[in-house]
């Protein structure tokens, strides 16, 4: 099966224990730049990013969006320092020179957080439990609950689900593919 597939499956596991269980899970990313301050020497010097930043850069993986947009930080992602690092690192790599320029220079908050509830998604509720296909609604809800993935694979009430047909065919009609965690 495809990896899109196991999101979808999670998906629906996730939706089925939270509607049939009523359970609850409290986990949220809060994005702050200045999380990546372990990531300031690889972007200063030519040395390949730390195990240190590589694992921040991960946990602020989905905040980078809102640095981007954000305008007190978004003027040092085009920085001669970035161009620099694309050249020489991963994507990854990049992403972290990134946030490390907006943090430092621009010291700079920012506060946007990812609230993770299996009952966000509500939505693909039918899609999980029969052969109907998933709404956008459902789609936009798993996309938006992708970074919680993980915590729902690892909490021990929800784990149960993960392995559904319907929410393997779920995450895979959305488009999301299934984490590693």
């Amino acid at each position: 099966m495809k990896k899109g597939s196991c999101a979808s499956l999670l998906c629906a596991l996730v939706v089925v224990l939270v509607v049939l269980a009523e359970a609850r899970v409290t986990e949220a990313v809060t994005c702050n730049p200045m999380e990546l301050s372990a990531c300031q020497g690889s972007f200063t010097s030519s040395q390949p990013p730390a195990a240190a930043c590589c694992n921040k850069l991960r946990e602020q993986q989905p905040c980078f969006c809102g640095y981007k947009k954000n305008p007190s930080l978004g003027q040092y992602v085009n920085s001669p320092n970035a161009r620099r690092m694309k050249k020489g690192y991963s994507c990854a790599s990049l992403l972290c020179a990134l946030v490390v320029v907006l943090a430092v220079l621009a010291e700079a908050q920012v506060t946007e957080a990812v609230t993770c509830s299996p009952v966000e998604l509500r939505s693909c509720l039918d899609a999980l439990t029969s052969s109907q296909p998933p709404t956008a609604a459902c789609c936009d809800k798993l996309r938006e609950q992708k970074p919680c993935l993980c915590g729902y694979i690892k909490n021990p009430n929800l784990g149960q689900f993960v392995n559904s047909p319907n929410a393997r065919r779920v995450a895979a009609t959305c488009g999301v593919p299934y984490p590693t965690c």
